[in-house]
């Protein structure tokens, strides 16, 4: 996506846009740039059709000295969750998804959770908000050597052909 395929906003104040905030956000990405943690990234914001926002930083191939371009493309993964959190955000927004709402609210499954290997009673319901800032305590068992990472690779939870 080229970023003159949306109208740049005169000034990014049009759109409620902070610049010192905008020249913050310029400044990490330059330092991380700087420092090596990452070679490149491309940042567009945009509200109702006009761009407040629109820079490059960094190198498209660092090897080659290829400066970043606008309309870069490379490739990403998991973006599961920032879509599902953007989703969940806009329903919020909605009024039809309340964040402090234990998620027992909206997936009963959930009520009466048990915790550890153990399965005692957890000491407080998961939000919408803990499943949001990954602090809801789920875990998968392809990462790490817990007693419940154990308990859920011998589960084999990851089969193909479950429902």
């Amino acid at each position: 996506m080229g970023s003159s395929e949306l109208p740049r906003a005169g000034r990014p104040e049009e759109l409620g846009f902070s610049p010192a905030r905008l020249d913050g956000i310029s400044a990490r990405f330059r330092r991380d740039v700087e420092e090596g943690r990452i070679p490149g990234a491309v940042i567009l914001i945009a509200r109702a059709g006009q761009l407040a926002y629109a820079e490059t930083f960094g190198w498209r191939d660092r090897e080659q000295e290829a400066p970043m371009e606008i309309d870069a493309i490379f490739p990403i993964a998991s973006m599961t969750k920032p879509l599902t959190s953007l989703s969940a955000m806009m329903l919020a927004e909605e009024g039809r998804l309340h964040l402090a709402a234990p998620v027992a609210e909206y997936l009963p499954e959930f009520a009466g959770r048990t915790i550890g290997i153990e399965r005692v009673p957890a000491g407080c319901a998961m939000s919408v908000q803990d499943l949001l800032r990954h602090t809801s305590g789920l875990t998968y068992g392809l990462f790490g050597d817990t007693p419940v990472q154990r308990l859920w690779r011998e589960a084999d939870l990851m089969a193909t052909g479950q429902t």
